[in-house]
């Protein structure tokens, strides 16, 4: 008897894989604003293919089929964590994980290319090579009335929702599981796996919630001095791409937009402008004087040339460069 679930896990991480490798392969040749929403966009059926990965790891524990179907699920966890946590590493620095100009995110995405491609390979050969692998040794109908297996995977599941970023998914997982162990076998196993679901689910609210507030809605204080901190480090990059667009084109940018030609939107966004719930342009200040330009941040008050600007901080000499800072007097 042919394994469905097992079949079906394997087809979504093949469709899944294929679609990141295509659309990571795209990008990197030919990177612009709508192939990097496709990226984002292929990325979300991570998640919950995440969720199923440890499905499928205590499913194989459970039933009698292939040892072989350990490997996959394993493989994409590991990836799937590593990728994660180096991905919010680099955008806890204030940079853009796909800004491929980087030689550090450019040799993360070679990796990660190779992993995906290296996933996929293994799904085909599971596929045409081990066809028998999907079939289940004996056929267990339905599991025992007593059975500790479903109420356990829930307490792992449970568990597992305190972690961030798949808390709220993982959470909704050991929920149901929880549920039907409950319901099945009448087991306390599967209600502390529910009430450890819940509670991971309203952690994971919790701490993103409070993340969204101060990071984007609530104003003063520490945050913005963090956010003014980021703008000053980031400033002199924002200089860098100009001047390099000088070199390229001959001439300055007329706007701050034209940047988008050599660089991406991440490298002139003002991190002290898209806070809150206001309507402002969320660019750094430029203005183009010939020979040369102002750059800088128009501050937490959102308007230009006012006492809470806040201006690039070199660490040495730029040099010879058509930065200047405006007289505010």
């Amino acid at each position: 008897m042919e394994n469905k679930f097992l079949k079906t896990y394997v087809y979504l991480i093949l469709i899944v894989g294929l679609a990141n490798l295509i659309a990571g392969t795209l990008y990197r040749f030919f990177p612009n604003s709508i192939l990097k929403a496709l990226m984002f966009f292929v990325t979300i059926p991570e998640i919950p293919l995440f969720v199923l990965s440890i499905v499928a790891i205590f499913y194989v524990f459970t039933k009698k089929v292939d040892k072989i179907h350990l490997i996959l699920p394993i493989f994409y966890l590991a990836l799937y964590l590593t990728l994660a946590i180096v991905g919010i590493i680099v955008a806890s620095k204030g940079k853009d994980p796909l800004d491929l100009s980087d030689s550090f995110n450019n040799l993360l995405f070679i990796i990660t290319w190779f992993f995906y491609l290296s996933q996929i390979l293994f799904v085909f050969y599971l596929l045409k090579k081990k066809k028998n692998s999907f079939q289940v040794k004996y056929i267990n109908k339905d599991i025992k009335k007593g059975s500790k297996t479903l109420g356990v995977v829930s307490i792992v599941l449970g568990g597992l929702s305190f972690i961030p970023l798949i808390g709220l998914f993982v959470g909704i997982a050991a929920i149901v599981t929880g549920i039907i162990d409950i319901k099945k076998n009448k087991s306390k196993l599967g209600i502390i796996g529910l009430v450890l679901g819940i509670i991971g689910i309203l952690i994971t609210i919790g701490l993103y919630g409070g993340l969204f507030y101060f990071g984007f809605v609530k104003r003063g204080g520490m945050y913005d001095n963090l956010r003014t901190g980021m703008v000053k480090s980031q400033l002199p990059n924002t200089i860098n791409a100009i001047e390099s667009y000088k070199v390229r084109y001959g001439k300055y940018p007329d706007t701050i937009e034209d940047l988008s030609k050599i660089a991406d939107a991440f490298s002139y966004t003002d991190p002290l402008q898209i806070v809150g719930f206001e309507n402002r342009t969320t660019t750094y200040y430029y203005e183009n004087k010939g020979s040369y330009y102002y750059l800088f941040s128009k501050g937490v008050d959102g308007q230009p040339f006012t006492k809470d600007d806040v201006f690039p901080e070199f660490k040495e000499s730029p040099g010879n460069i058509g930065y200047r800072k405006p007289n505010m007097s």
